[in-house]
């Protein structure tokens, strides 16, 4: 999935598992329940098929920046309360974990990043479902998903 496409559908799952936890769940508990939240999230994601990025390096990386700041801007500028920005955030940061790890393995080799990064990624692409979720689709998901977002974070 993209990257926008991952962000925006952690912040959701980050968001929405906050209805579920007791109230008396303080800021260090949310904040940690939004970040696997958005890990699942990404795992989630993933195993659907979808299409990749068609290109590496500098361009790859334009992209990433473009997409990431879009959508940080985007979800965290709701009227929301800074304890549920940080929660967002947190989701957010989550659903990148796992492709932050890949990245991480492409620079410096290590083995144990590896392993983490085959465990994230146990599941890419395993949903048989006959076709391939374009790079237009994980768009309009993340712009419904950044929608719902705004919708529900206020």
């Amino acid at each position: 999935m993209t990257a926008s496409a991952h962000l925006a559908t952690g912040a959701v799952c980050g968001l929405t598992v906050q209805k579920y936890l007791p109230e008396n769940y303080g800021l260090f508990e949310r904040v940690a329940v939004g970040f696997v939240a958005g890990v699942l999230s990404h795992v989630l994601t993933d195993a659907i098929p979808h299409e990749e990025y068609g290109f590496k390096g500098y361009k790859l990386g334009a992209v990433l920046l473009f997409e990431i700041s879009a959508v940080l801007l985007l979800v965290l500028s709701s009227p929301s309360s800074a304890t549920m920005k940080l929660v967002i955030f947190s989701a957010m940061a989550g659903a990148a974990f796992p492709d932050l790890l890949t990245m991480s393995y492409d620079f410096t080799k290590w083995g144990w990043i590896r392993i983490l990064d085959d465990f994230f990624h146990t599941f890419h692409g395993k949903i048989p479902l006959g076709f391939q979720v374009s790079l237009w689709y994980q768009v309009i998901i993340a712009l419904a998903s950044i929608i719902f977002v705004k919708l529900k974070s206020t």
